[in-house]
Parts: structure tokens; C-alpha cells; sequence
């Protein structure tokens, strides 16, 4: 892939070694190729502000991010549940997203944030977004049907499986999203072996992901970098419902 923009390079640096033998390789360089010329040319970035400020949370506007100053451990703290809760505002919602939430993206500003997102934006398919907000409420709702439904949805879990291997999904996503109670600390060496142990198993079952995974893999990695230079705990279970709270399904 050395076609590359360097930017996208550095995102693709951090991911989990296996996400690109696992994507369908056609679909995944269809996706590369857009995320390259929106880097060169911006192209639908200013449609993706506009559909996603209504949904920003409380407290979280766009703007140019230039922080000065270190961050004190209470912003650190305010920030991680913030990008936390951003993230999931993106993922339950339908329509375009942005796919970095680095730290040096943010900044403050009369007692809000700033978020200068750049012009890397993507958009699921509306299969593949139904099944990621089924996996999230499935898991922080203990609904175990629907956390299986999603699985099959965002195409984890295939339904001619083995009844072993589809509990082998499950097992391995449950274990990447961790408890439903209590502070987490986010390592980005624990979401990187994490996936990788689900795409052996893909690999195993010869089966392929769409491009949907390669939006989400880059997002999730730049969540987690952010999270982890952050350095703090969050509790994610009320970060989740807070996101789901405004979000109205489509």
C-alpha cells in the first residue's frame, strides 16, 4: 500500500495485523482510495459537520483545536469520557462520521470543547450500523439474542457456523468489550490482541469482513490512542446509554 497518503498510513500503523488479510481485498481498496482523495481534496467534509452538529454532546462544538497547555488529570478525565461518548454518538447514529478522535484534535474554549476533526469521514452501510447498535445495546442492555443478532448482522458471525464457533465469536467480543460495570483503562495493546484473535478466527472460517470493518478498525484505533495517552479510567455502560439517550434510530 504504498499509494498511501502518509496520514493514512498512520492510521493503518496501529491496527490490528490482520484487518487487511480479513477485509474483502477489492472493497477495502475502494474504501482506501476515497479516504485518500478526501485527504487531498476534502471532499464531503463540510456535509459531515453539518449532519453531525446536531448530535455533538453537551459541551463539544467544532472548531479549530490549538491547546496551549497541558491538560490537568481532570480534563483528562472530562476529555476520555467526552471522546467516549462521541464515539458512540457516531456509531448509534445513520449517516457520515469522523474517523479521528486523537487527543491534539480537541481543545478548549470558554468552558467548552473544540473538536477539528479534519477531513477523514466515512459512512456504514446500513446493515453493518443496524448491527453495530444491536452488539452495543445487546451488550450493555445483557441481551444475549440481540448481541448474537448483531454478530450475524455486521457479518462476525456467519449463520451456517457450528453452533462451537459462533460461541467462539461471542466469547472473543465479549472479552474485547470487557465488564458492563466499573471504571476501564483503555490499552491499545489489549484492543489490537483482542482483534486479532477475532480475525483468526475469521481467517480460520475463510471468511472475508466488507469495508464497514476497515471504518470502524480505523476509528477504534484512534479512540483507543487517544484514551490511553489520556491515561485515565471511564465507565463506559453510562457513557453508552448518555449517547443512546439522544440518539433517535432511523
Amino acid at each position: 500500500m504504498s499509494w498511501l497518503p502518509g496520514a493514512l498510513k498512520e492510521y493503518l500503523r496501529y491496527a490490528p495485523t490482520l484487518l487487511t488479510e480479513v477485509v474483502d481485498w477489492k472493497s477495502m481498496s475502494q474504501e482506501l482510495a476515497t479516504l485518500s482523495r478526501q485527504l487531498l481534496n476534502g471532499t464531503g467534509a463540510d456535509h459531515t459537520r453539518s449532519s453531525l452538529a446536531p448530535r455533538l454532546p453537551k459541551r463539544l462544538r467544532f472548531g479549530d483545536a490549538h491547546r496551549t497547555t497541558e491538560l490537568k488529570d481532570q480534563e483528562k478525565q472530562e476529555l476520555g469520557d467526552l471522546i467516549l461518548e462521541l464515539y458512540f454518538t457516531q456509531v448509534l447514529g445513520a449517516g457520515p462520521f469522523f474517523l479521528d478522535l486523537r487527543v491534539h484534535k480537541f481543545s478548549q474554549a470558554s468552558g467548552d470543547w473544540l473538536w477539528e476533526p479534519g477531513d477523514l469521514w466515512g459512512e456504514f452501510s446500513p446493515a453493518f450500523s443496524r448491527g453495530l447498535r444491536d452488539l452495543y445495546q445487546g451488550f450493555y442492555g445483557e441481551d444475549r439474542v440481540l448481541f448474537q443478532r448483531g454478530l450475524v448482522e455486521t457479518g462476525l458471525v456467519h449463520t451456517d457456523w457450528p453452533e462451537t464457533d459462533k460461541n467462539e465469536m461471542e466469547r472473543l467480543f465479549r472479552a474485547y468489550f470487557g465488564g458492563t460495570a466499573g471504571p476501564v483503562a483503555f490499552s491499545l495493546e489489549h484492543f489490537q490482541k483482542s482483534f486479532q484473535d477475532v480475525f483468526r478466527l475469521m481467517m480460520t472460517k475463510k471468511a472475508r469482513l466488507g469495508s464497514d470493518f476497515l471504518l470502524l478498525g480505523m476509528m477504534l484505533v484512534t479512540l483507543y490512542v487517544a484514551l490511553e495517552e489520556l491515561g485515565r479510567s471511564h465507565d463506559v455502560g453510562p457513557l453508552y446509554r448518555k449517547a443512546l439517550s439522544h440518539h433517535s434510530p432511523t
